[in-house]
């Protein structure tokens, strides 16, 4: 899976509508996932849904991701 951080997310319409879609406010900047997932209402698994990275079935792989953005937001 490539690297939350490397993934970059831009402030288009679809983007952005698709965010709106399932409560989250909209960006106003491009933006890494990883910094999507910092804020509180976004969740690994929304990520998947709303089709920006592909289903992760590996527990571990979702921990590391999980665990490096918690060292960032301390």
């Amino acid at each position: 899976m490539k690297e939350v951080q490397e993934i970059k997310i831009s402030p288009t319409e679809e983007i952005n509508s698709k965010l709106k879609e399932v409560g989250l406010v909209p960006i106003d900047n491009q933006l890494s996932l990883e910094k999507l997932l910092r804020r509180p209402e976004v969740c690994f698994n929304m990520l998947s849904d709303l089709g920006f990275i592909e289903k992760e079935e590996n527990p571990e792989v979702i921990y590391e991701v999980l665990d490096h953005i918690e060292l960032f937001n301390q």
